[in-house]
């Protein structure tokens, strides 16, 4: 399930994001879950870039963006994108989610 949230002005701070909720694992016929690895760093990068790569794109497309601000985008360090993965850590013998602290997640 994904969401997209826009923060700041069109003017001076314009900041549109999406924030999704994202399975960590699977839960078998028989009630087993089966917990998906935590992805490397270097596939969060992959999606990153990929999910750049689209989106500019597509407003170029939309003509929403021109060609020479598109190249332009294309070349900023960094991208002005980022791929959070925050994994959720549960209270041990619990299913309630606890975040990195420790702290009850609601």
């Amino acid at each position: 399930m994904s969401s997209i949230q826009t923060f700041g002005s069109f003017a001076a701070n314009f900041h549109p994001h999406i924030h999704s909720l994202i399975t960590e694992g699977v839960f078998t016929p028989e009630g087993e879950f089966l917990a998906l690895p935590v992805p490397a760093a270097s596939l969060l990068a992959d999606i990153e870039e990929r999910f750049r790569r689209l989106l500019l794109q597509r407003l170029n497309r939309a003509e929403r963006l021109s060609e020479a601000f598109l190249n332009n985008l294309f070349g900023w360090n960094p991208s002005g994108f980022s791929v959070y993965a925050h994994q959720l850590v549960f209270t041990e013998g619990t299913m309630n989610p606890t975040d990195s602290k420790g702290s009850p997640v609601t």
